[in-house]
């Protein structure tokens, strides 16, 4: 296609990209702060503190909250051994934990991690 008036014309009327409307940050953070996606962040730091309080910091690194759906949090663990001994030697630990820092997590379901 050579470059021709008529081309340059047709080119010329699109219309171009324009910047968006200006939104304030104040109304954004404000926005964001409210949200569920905020609410599921301050969750999740919630419950990992609970876990680096019963935990010890090499089984911590083994650890993995996955999610909390209706009261029960998922964790995923990398190492076998572990996951039998936090499954039956530390669960009543980890779930007071868990209560005292108001994560809304009633019980724990055990998962080995893949991969």
């Amino acid at each position: 296609m050579a470059d021709t008036p008529e081309r340059d014309r047709r080119l010329a009327a699109m219309p171009r990209e324009r910047a968006r409307t200006v939104q304030p940050v104040e109304d954004l953070v404000a926005s964001f702060m409210g949200s569920e996606a905020m609410r599921r962040m301050k969750r999740m730091k919630a419950i990992s503190a609970a876990l680096f309080a019963v935990l010890t910091p090499t089984q911590a690194a083994k650890v993995h909250p996955h999610s909390l759906v209706d009261g029960t949090l998922i964790i995923e663990v990398d190492d076998a051994i572990l996951l039998s001994e936090l499954r039956n030697h530390r669960q009543a630990d980890l779930l007071a934990a868990l209560a005292a820092q108001k994560t809304g997590a009633s019980r724990i379901q055990w998962r080995r991690r893949k991969g």
